[in-house]
Order: structure tokens, then sequence, then C-alpha cells
């Protein structure tokens, strides 16, 4: 669309480029669109400091909510066989760096707010850090994940530099090269560009060559006062649109964890890969070109039918990222222009697949038409509260990786580079779902939050995917609600092992003492199983009279009084309702998903003395919260009797 706009005069959206695959079509439109005014954008006054774009404040403050987390590094690394020219690697880098003015920003706060300083080339004089590591012992692998875990280290956005480069000499002809940039500074298609820049120089240096390049037109700093200043982003259209879009209530996407869900945010997580069957995946994009839909469309779709099998909620939103280079001037620059798009679908159990996917079709192509409007301006202008155990809006992405775009491998002349590797430590969102086509065939590599899911969990969804691919390619007219994600092995050990329940209880006693009755006769016994976790009777007893005493002396919970009760599924949703029996209290389970004027409602009906949740929640009512995972290391100082 840049290149249709800045060759033809003509501005013309990815939605009819869409709409109108056929050349002769698109030429159609174009002379029915009528010439637009191109417009460059200028060079901004010198200043002290520039403002921040959108996208750059956003992780600005999430730098300052986690200054040791490194959720927002890029790093990548590979090993080198040949004779690699670390005076030549060090001069690649220093051009880089002059040439491209977001490799040597930072970013301070001043006169009330932040912004970002560039500092000037003369003053630059880059280094790649050699380190011998030729006595290690240690096989390739170990190292490579040694460097990732030491040398992954989190930035000082105020002191800069966002770009470091170590060269690890494991022999004298090989080398381990590995970069850690800011992704405040550089996106992927960033990424993309120094590789491509750096490799050329590199290459000329060791022939003895000099590459003389211009002047970049614009620099990052000039794009942020541009997208500050210019009126683009205030089109009514764009915003209209976004607004009604994300109109009404929105409720987070209660997915099933395998652990309960913190205070505040982390990006701990790690990744699982996984390749769908082939014969699968051809007849998907075979269904999906009859449909008329991309790929992207159709495993957006894919997903949002299983987080809806999962949940049962109908309004699911699931974000995703696009390149925001809308404007001829960006494509080759370097810096954060990354948008973000968040794609919001009404579904149903009685929905088809194929009517599941015309409708994400056709938000997919709205969101592109009003893809202009900046992600972190939306949030702002939506004033929704903030829950800082949650990303705003949504907490699943769902990324099509464009691997012919971003498959291109570095190049050193006389070097053979081996092997590509990056950080798989962290999770930026709960889950992301990274789809990619090679060779015709689908894979799938999903980053999650080792903090919320086990490696089980995810391997398990992962399954799910598969089976649901093929109940969809074979059957895409069938209701969504009726397709049977499970894998035979599963469905056999939920029929038999999990439905083996038949016992003999004897008729009297209450529930609170025949529990007490097992606590005593079997401590040792397995009473939980939960995820990765399991209580015997004796500890989940202690855990119980720990939070009952607790409730007993800080809240003055006792006989009769009702207790509300907003928790994920975990053991600790077990040990709360036992801890107010025990108090000879009533407890009022409450699903997480109501909106909180129904949450305020059951509370004030049930005449609720308080509510325990695992998420940051304020009753309208003024009821007492008790935020457990605050309260939790505490316990230990009352009794466990």
């Amino acid at each position: 669309a840049n290149r249709i706009q800045e060759e033809f005069s003509v501005a013309i959206g990815l939605k009819e480029i869409f709409l109108y695959p056929v050349l002769q079509d698109q030429s159609d439109v174009l002379a029915a669109l009528g010439e637009s005014v191109y417009e460059s954008i200028p060079v901004a006054d010198v200043q002290d400091g520039y403002p921040l774009s959108y996208a750059q404040r956003r992780l600005w403050f999430l730098d300052q909510l986690n200054e040791s987390s490194t959720a927002y590094n890029v790093t990548f690394g590979h090993w080198l066989q040949g004779a690699l020219e670390t005076e030549a690697l060090s001069y690649a880098f220093n051009a880089l760096i002059k040439r491209h003015e977001s490799l040597r920003t930072v970013f301070r706060w001043q006169d009330e707010e932040v912004k970002q300083y560039v500092k000037a080339s003369e003053t630059i004089d880059f280094t790649v850090e050699n380190i011998n590591w030729e006595y290690t012992t240690e096989d390739d692998e170990t190292i490579v994940d040694t460097i990732f875990k030491e040398y992954n280290t989190a930035f000082n956005l105020s002191k800069g530099p966002l770009l470091k480069v170590y060269a690890f000499r494991r022999a004298e002809e090989k080398h381990f090269l590995f970069i850690n940039i800011h992704h405040i500074i550089a996106d992927e298609i960033s990424v993309q560009l120094l590789i491509a820049e750096l490799q050329e120089l590199y290459n000329a240096r060791i022939k003895g060559n000099e590459i003389v390049r211009g002047a970049l037109k614009i620099q990052y700093k000039d794009f942020a006062v541009w997208q500050q200043t210019s009126k683009k982003h205030e089109d009514i259209s764009h915003k209209s649109y976004w607004l009604e879009k994300l109109s009404g209530e929105i409720t987070p996407l209660d997915l099933p964890t395998s652990f309960p869900r913190g205070v505040q945010q982390t990006f701990t997580g790690k990744r699982l890969k996984h390749t769908f069957r082939r014969e699968t995946s051809v007849k998907f994009q075979s269904l999906l070109e009859q449909q008329q839909s991309s790929l992207f469309m159709g495993v957006l779709s894919l997903v949002k039918t299983l987080l809806y099998r999962y949940t049962g909620t109908q309004d699911i939103i699931i974000g995703t990222p696009i390149s925001g280079r809308l404007h001829p001037d960006l494509e080759n620059q370097v810096g954060f222009y990354l948008n973000t798009l968040a794609l919001r679908d009404e579904v149903s159990g009685d929905m088809s697949y194929e009517a599941l996917l015309a409708q994400v079709k056709e938000t997919c192509l709205n969101a592109y038409e009003h893809q202009s409007y900046p992600f972190d301006l939306l949030v702002e202008e939506l004033d929704a509260a903030r829950d800082l155990s949650r990303s705003p809006l949504f907490d699943v992405m769902v990324v099509l990786e464009d691997m012919e775009r971003y498959d291109k491998k570095l190049s050193f002349s006389g070097i053979t580079i081996e092997g590509e590797y990056t950080d798989e430590k962290t999770s930026k969102f709960d889950i992301t779902f990274y789809f990619s086509k090679r060779n015709d065939n689908l894979h799938l590599t999903i980053e999650y939050n080792t903090s919320l899911f086990s490696v089980s969990r995810i391997a398990r969804m992962a399954s799910h995917l598969e089976e649901l691919l093929t109940l969809v390619v074979a059957a895409p007219q069938t209701s969504i609600g009726k397709y049977n994600y499970l894998s035979d092995a599963e469905s056999a050990n939920i029929l038999t092992n999990f439905n083996a329940t038949a016992k003999d209880y004897p008729l009297s006693g209450s529930f609170l003492t025949r529990y007490e009755q097992n606590v005593s006769k079997t401590p040792q016994a397995i009473a939980v199983y939960y995820a990765d976790r399991k209580l015997n009777y004796g500890a989940l007893d202690a855990a119980v009279n720990q939070l009952s005493n607790y409730l007993k002396n800080n809240y003055n919970i006792q006989q009769g009084d009702c207790v509300g009760l907003l928790l994920d599924r975990s053991e600790w949703m077990l040990i709360s309702m036992l801890s107010i029996l025990k108090l000879g209290g009533i407890y009022l389970p409450i699903d997480k998903s109501y909106p909180t004027s129904r949450i305020s409602y059951i509370l004030e009906d049930g005449r609720a003395a308080l509510l325990i949740s695992d998420t940051t929640y304020t009753d309208e009512s003024g009821i007492n919260v008790m935020i457990l995972p605050e309260h939790i290391e505490k316990l230990s100082d009352y009794s466990s009797e």
C-alpha cells in the first residue's frame, strides 16, 4: 500500500488490496479513488529532548514498573565458524549506530514528562565485547543456555546504550555472536534491516572497501514528533470505529490456569513448538482459499474457537501486532513502529466454523482499515479500569510470522553461520500463538507465562488445536460447540479413570466431620491434586487452620457470616472453602466472568462480610476485599491447629 501511494499518489488501504486481489481490479479501484497528496514526514526542529511515540510510552511505563525485567529485550545469537574479524565487526556496529539515531537514544524523565534524547554520533565509540571462553569444557548447548541466562540483562533506559553485542571466543575460528537490543528502539522489521546493513558493512570492511550512504531523510524522533503533532491519528472515523468496537464492559478472558494469578503481571515464560499434520495443513489452506480468507484469519478463528470452548466466554478479544509503517517514509527506518490491533468478536457455540471465519474476516478487514489509530492512545481514550495482573484489553495474542521476510539469515564473508538462537524464557502476555507456514506445512510456537501455566497444560492446548483443525477441515459447517477436540486417549482417561468415582459413604455426619476424620486417620494420604502440585491431608488441614485463624483475627469472621469467593480454580479455592466452614460461616463462590455490577449485587444480596479474591478487585458497595496472594506469606504466623 505504501509503494502504491508513493508511486501513483493514490492512498489505498489493505482492505481494498485484499478485496481486489486481481491487478486489473486494483487498477480500476486506483482510478476511481483518484490522486491523493503525498506528504513527507517533516524533519523535527532541533530540541534538547523529543516526545516519545505512543508505543514507546507504553514500553517506558512497563519498564518503570518492572525495572529488572528483560521481557522487552530482543535477543538472538549465532555460532560463527571461521576467522571472525572483531575489528571489522566493531566498525560495522559503529557505522550502524551513527546512521540510525534510534541506536544512540536514551529516555529520561524531565519537566514532568519522559523524553527521548539522541546522543551525538561523535560521542559514540561502540565496542563489541570480546570474551574468551576457550577454557570451558561445557558443550555448545550448555554454553548458549549460560549466555542467554547471564548476558540477557536488563537495560537502563536513561543511561544506555540500549544495544549490547558480545563475541564469545570458543576456539580460534569459532565464536558465538550474541546481540541484545531493547524493543523500545527497534521492532522486528528494524532487526532485519540492521542485519542486512551489518553484514554489508562487515563484508566491505574485511575487503578494504568502504560503503558510502547518503543520510537518511528522517529519523525516529521525527516520526515521534510527527505522530504527536499530526492530526492524522485524530481522524474521527478511525477513533470512532475503535471506541464503538470496544464499547461496553470488557470482561477478561478467564482461561483455566495451572497456578493462581498474582497481584502484578509477570513475564517469565517458555515456548512449546508444534507441527501440524501436513495433510491437514494443506486441506486447511484449501478451505481458506475457498472462503477467500487469509491464513491469519483462519488461525485466528481456530484459536477463538478453542478459547470459547475452554471458557464459554462469547465476547473474545485477541491482540495481534501490525507493522505500523503506514507512511512510505517509514519503510526502511529503524525504530519501534509496531502497532497493535484488538480483534473483538462475539462467538457462539451454534456458529459453524465457516460462519465464525466470515465474521473474523470482516473484523480483520475493518481493523486493517482503521489501523492507523495508535493502540496505546486507544487504551488511554477507553479509560478502562487497570488490572496490574493483566495486559490492557486482552491477554492472548495471535501472530502469523512471515517466514519469507523474517528468515533472512546473517551472512559474513568467509564465515559459516550455524544455528539461530533466541530468548525463550520470557512471555509478554499470558499466551501468544505464533503460527508460520513452511513448505505448505503449518507450524505453531506457543509462548506462555510459566507463572500461570504448566508445560503439560500447554502441550494439551497444542494437541487440542491439532484435533480442532482436523475437525474443521473435515466439517467446516458443523457448529463449533459440537467439535470434540479431546484426543482418544484423553476421552478414554475421562471415561474410565476420572469417572471411576463410585464409593460407599456413611449417611451420618457432616462433610466437615468426614473431612476431619480423614485428616486424623490418613494425614499422609494425598487430599488434593491440582496441576503440578499435591497436598496431603495433614498439609491441607494446616493451611486451612492457618487461614481460619487469620480470617477470625483480622476480619472477625464468625459463625453465620457469609464470605464471597472470587477465585480461579486452585488448591486455594478448596482451602478457602474449608476455612470458612470451620468458622461456621457460609462460602459464596462467584464466577469471575460476571460484570462488576453483577458481582456487587450478589455480594449485597448475600450480605457478605468479606470477599476473598486472587486478583485486584474493588467492590462498588464497599465490602471488605482480601486479595489472597498478598496475604499468603502472613499465614505462617498463625496457628496450624
